[in-house]
């Protein structure tokens, strides 16, 4: 049976691998990044009306200033953000099952204060760019690095699948690997699978970008390889 690698950094790669195991698949761990808190200063929380957390780690690497914004709604992206906001004390308001354009837009939606809604994102140094709707007024807030690790590529040169968690994860990869055409990709979405390129033995989409959806698309391969 192929193994499954794991490209994430340690603090998701953990669950990533726990539930890989539980469907009887071998995991490696293979991270490409590492992830390190920064010294940040939180803006005042009378400033802002939500907070939208994107990744779980921007709660972790926040410290305990991230308890300065308990009182105020915080939009997650997913379940794994929405148990790390209630570990954290944060009040929970929308939790998106797709990625943070989409939660974005529903809260713009539901918004019903008369200006715009004024979030704090505390995000990664390498962020992505959010579509922001036009009643939303957005503040990225710098609290982690994603940094990039030495790679052993040996366990690159013979057929794997390889979960990829995003685009940038997807370029590193795709630098790395000596023989694309013995990889096949689960990618979160079809950004990422686009920023992997071309030449790989397979691209799978999860249906949602989420990691479970991953792991239960990595499962369903493998299963039907071994039939």
């Amino acid at each position: 049976m192929q193994p499954v690698l794991i490209l994430r950094p340690a603090e998701g790669a953990a669950r990533s691998i726990a539930a890989l195991n539980a469907g009887g698949l071998p995991a490696l761990p293979l991270p490409l990044f590492a992830l390190r808190p920064l010294a940040w200063q939180p803006p005042a929380a009378a400033d802002f009306d939500a907070v939208l957390i994107t990744s779980a780690p921007a709660i972790l690497h926040g410290g305990v200033a991230i308890a300065e914004y308990a009182r105020l709604p915080t939009h997650v992206v997913g379940p794994v953000s929405a148990d790390a906001a209630r570990t954290a004390g944060l009040t929970l308001g929308l939790i998106g099952d797709s990625d943070g354009n989409a939660l974005l837009r529903a809260v713009a939606a539901a918004w019903r204060g008369d200006g715009p809604c004024r979030i704090l994102w505390p995000c990664a140094r390498e962020h992505s760019q959010l579509e922001v709707p036009g009643n939303i007024v957005l503040e990225p807030s710098i609290v982690y690095a994603a940094e990039e690790t030495p790679v052993d590529v040996t366990c690159l040169q013979q057929p794997a699948i390889a979960l990829v968690h995003s685009a940038r994860a997807a370029m590193r990869l795709a630098a790395l690997a000596p023989d694309k055409s013995a990889l096949t990709l689960i990618a979160i979405s079809a950004k990422v699978a686009t920023a992997a390129g071309p030449g790989w033995a397979a691209v799978h989409i999860a249906p949602k970008p989420l990691d479970a959806d991953m792991v239960a698309l990595a499962v369903e391969l493998c299963k039907k390889r071994s039939e």
